[in-house]
């Protein structure tokens, strides 16, 4: 197990993962980026009330609980949130200390994390 966490900061994995990740799309019939960001234009509203309820918040903490129990200090750790939705996670991450920066195409999500961060 603890092989696996150190994959977290080695960086020719999350290329591999990437790559991975890449092939998985152009395989999947997807009218790539551009649709998939419609997509989550139209699903935003109901997204952010599922992440954002009881059981949204349920699943962050078991997040961040089991990537403490495996060892990762989130304190100023540098996480770079790729598609970050409402932006659950990134301030989850925030509210201990790391270091985030959200990336998210969608106008919609995009508002909904200003929404929660007006600074």
């Amino acid at each position: 197990m603890r092989e696996e966490i150190l994959k977290l900061r080695d960086t020719a994995y999350w290329e591999s993962v990437w790559d991975k990740s890449k092939t998985y799309r152009d395989r999947s019939g997807s009218d790539g980026p551009a649709h998939s960001v419609e997509l989550w234009e139209k699903r935003a509203d109901k997204f952010k009330s599922n992440v954002k309820g009881d059981r949204g918040k349920k699943r962050t903490d078991e997040v961040i609980s089991w990537l403490e129990y495996q060892g990762v200090c989130l304190e100023r750790l540098k996480i770079l949130d790729i598609g970050a939705g409402p932006g659950v996670f990134s301030f989850a991450f925030a509210e201990k200390n790391a270091e985030v920066t959200a990336l998210e195409p969608t106008t919609a999500m995009s508002s909904f994390i200003k929404e929660s961060n007006p600074e």
